[in-house]
Formats: structure tokens, sequence, C-alpha cells
């Protein structure tokens, strides 16, 4: 395959116009989540955010997208002239949330909200529970499910996620831990800043201590590291994924900014999703697909961080790629 048409054609994607219609810029997100100690469908959980942005025309209302999180508390504005603005309302509809001021001039603030309330479900969608692991799943639109946000493709920032969980769990997200420590008897897992992504590739997952990690090298520095609960298979994706991330590593000659690639094998799990550093794929295929069912299914998720992760459409109104199966 020439690779000339695949460059070409990632740089046009990569220089989209901005088209947000939004009047908000997400310039940061800060996220704090608590996992109960026994996930569940249908449990909440609770969460916190701060979310550095930048307004970029007066305003009396700050919208973000926002799917079924409510009980929004302890909610403060400050502007970079240390400011604090006073919130007069907040009004959830059913895609945002509102949060209303008095006038606010163009600029950069920080908005802070001490804690609101999410849903965990048993579908694939948002935060979802198979038996007693935790996953993510938020492509295209799911990530308003998790914390509030500008949820569209092309506005991007850095996220810096916590996740506070039980002792007997371990917490992945698209980053490396970068700090753990305990708070009482549960454990709190601080991963590395990302790169500017969109909302619907930050992922994160909270599995038991007894899950199965096995990891492997890149020639070009990349850990890769597998996670499920049957060894033998464990051994086949670790080394399709290896193979499989060296030649598009060379076909598309673009390096992608991490250091560390998980792949996690999901119960109950159709396909996969290629969110950034953190591949989940249905542990059904993986275990009953031959050989090349199996380098096909992990060269797919792969290929996405350069082609729809690294480079993407504007909008979830338009489609650039066909995908073939």
């Amino acid at each position: 395959v020439s690779r000339l048409p695949i460059l070409i054609l990632l740089l046009h994607l990569i220089f989209l116009p901005f088209t947000s219609s939004s009047s908000l810029e997400p310039l940061s997100y800060d996220v704090y989540l608590r996992i109960p100690d026994e996930v569940s469908p249908f449990l909440p959980f609770s969460a916190s955010i701060s979310i550095h942005l930048r307004l970029l025309q007066p305003s009396t209302v700050l919208i973000l997208h926002s799917v079924e999180l409510s009980s929004f508390r302890n909610v403060s504005l400050v502007g970079f002239d240390q400011d604090e603005h006073s919130l007069k309302g907040i009004r959830i509809t059913g895609e945002h949330v509102e949060f209303m001021y008095n006038e606010l001039s163009r600029g950069e603030y920080i908005l802070h909200i001490g804690k609101y309330v999410g849903k965990m479900g048993d579908g694939s969608a948002g935060v979802f529970v198979r038996g007693a692991s935790l996953y993510t799943h938020l492509q295209p639109s799911f990530a308003r499910r998790v914390f509030p946000c500008i949820d569209q493709p092309n506005v991007r920032a850095p996220f810096r996620v916590s996740i506070e969980h039980s002792q007997r769990t371990i917490a992945f997200s698209n980053t490396g831990s970068v700090d753990e420590r305990m708070m009482g008897d549960r454990r709190v897992t601080t991963f590395g800043s990302t790169p500017s992504l969109p909302p619907y590739l930050i992922a994160f997952s909270v599995l038991p201590h007894s899950v199965i990690q096995l990891t492997g090298q890149t020639t070009f520095g990349v850990t890769v590291r597998v996670i499920g609960v049957t060894h033998s298979t464990l051994v086949r994706v670790l080394r399709a994924s290896i193979q499989a991330f060296e030649y598009l590593s060379d076909v598309m000659r673009i390096p992608l900014p991490l250091n560390k690639m998980d792949i996690l094998l999901v119960h109950s799990y159709e396909g996969g999703m290629e969110n950034w550093g953190h591949i989940m794929i249905s542990s059904s295929l993986a275990e009953n697909g031959d050989d090349s069912h199996l380098m096909h299914l992990v060269a797919h998720e792969l290929a996405h961080h350069w082609i729809g992760n690294l480079a993407s459409v504007s909008s979830w109104a338009y489609i650039c790629l066909q995908v073939s199966n």
C-alpha cells in the first residue's frame, strides 16, 4: 500500500478548521472520580472536576454537554484576575448543564465543580460494569455521561484523571500512573496528563487485583501491556499487538505522543475501541478467533490511533473515512 496518500490524508485532517459553535474553549480538564467499593450496574458514581476554559465572547451562561449527570454542588468560577463570580443558578436540560452568572467578559476562567453524580450501567456506553470490573466507552458522544465537557471531536484539551477506588482493585487509564496514595481504606490513583484529546478518547478501567498483566516492548520504545484473565490468550494478544504496532509504525511514520499502550480484554463486549493508549477488545473474539482474525482486530484499533485519533473529523455530523471489516 502506498504511504503517500495516507500521509496526505492525515495532514489534511490535522489542519481542519475549528468549527465548534460553542463560545467556550476548554484548555484543560482535571477529573477526580470516586468509584464505589462494590461496582454494580445502575448504582451511582460521584466525581469532581476543574475545567480551565477560555470564554470567547461575553456571556451570562456557561453551557457544557452533560447527560444524566446531577447533584452539581460547590460550584465556583474564578477569573484569571482572581475575582470569584457569583453563581446565579444551574439549569439541567437533556443534553447540557448551564451555569448562570451576571455578565462574564471574554477571557480565561477556572470552573470548579466540587461534586456531581453520574450513573453506571450494564450496556456498552458511558461507565459500564462487567462482573466485578468497570470500564468506559465514550465514542461517539458518551463522554458527557461521565463529566461535563465540550463533547465534539475537534475540541481537544489535555486531561488529568484521578480515581479513588477500593484497595482490592487496580485502576488504568490513558496514561501511566504517576502517583498512588491511600485514603483510609481506599486507594487514589493519579494518572499523567494526556496530550490534547477530544473527550471521547478518554478512558479508565477499574479491575480486580486478580487480573493478569503481560508486558512487552516495541523497538520504538512503547510498552505494550495486555490485561485479562486467561494467560494463554494474553500471550497471543501480546504477540499480535507488538507485530501489528511495529508494522503500522513503519507504514505511518508519524510518532504517537505516548509511551504505553494497554490492551484490555473485556467480557461481553462487541468488537473493540481505540481509546488513546487504552484499547479495549472483545475477550470472546480474542479467545475464539484464529491468529489472522486476532491480528486484524488488534491492528484495526491500533491503526485508529493515527486515523481517527491523531487526525479526525471536525464534527460528528461528518464522515470522512469508510471503515470496512
